[in-house]
């Protein structure tokens, strides 16, 4: 309810959300962006950092004045109007494309059909000053992952459930694959 979630906004930092815009994304979650000041942050220096997903409204999915509304009770403004993409418009196919790599610094996104980004990842110095990586979360084994990567934007609700995601080298092979592959060739 309302006072849980001001509550929830309040004690666990809850700041930003989780694309800077709200429009590539048909879900959003709400991130912390500073770390819990409690017993073992103080004691052993251990970050915690937290997400609020919202992944039902009243029986329904959330449309995007719930999410408007969880973000004014938590005190989470957005830099422009959220307008969500419909899930039944998305295509069940994305590519995991591969940015940087080199020196320590990793940065990869993942996009969907039309070319949006629905998630990145960050590692090494392409990391902020508190933030941890997909693979030291355990996430990932490592950046060839692809089914830990799958399964995780899953569990968050940024992919369908149906969903896959492939190299960025199969992906566009997909989409430029023709759509009735039946057919038979003979060479």
């Amino acid at each position: 309810d309302a006072d849980d979630l001001e509550r929830y906004g309040r004690d666990y930092g809850m700041s930003e959300p989780s694309a800077s815009d709200p429009r590539m994304t048909p879900h959003i979650w709400f991130n912390s962006t500073s770390p819990r000041e409690d017993r073992e942050h103080f004691e052993q220096g251990i970050d915690k950092f937290y997400s609020l997903h919202v992944h039902e409204v009243n029986g329904h999915e959330p449309e995007a004045e719930d999410y408007q509304k969880v973000a004014n009770l938590i005190g989470v403004k957005f830099d422009r109007p959220i307008e969500l993409v419909e899930d039944k418009q998305r295509d069940p196919l994305y590519g995991y494309y591969i940015n940087l790599d080199e020196r320590g610094d990793f940065y990869a996104d993942v996009r969907d059909a039309d070319g949006s980004t629905v998630f990145e990842i960050r590692a090494g110095e392409s990391l902020g000053e508190d933030e941890s990586s997909i693979f030291e979360d355990g996430f990932m084994r490592d950046k060839h992952d692809l089914s830990g990567l799958t399964e995780h934007l899953r569990s968050l609700g940024v992919i369908p459930q149906d969903a896959e995601v492939l190299t960025a080298s199969e992906f566009e092979q997909r989409l430029e694959a023709p759509e009735d592959d039946d057919e038979l060739s003979i060479g």
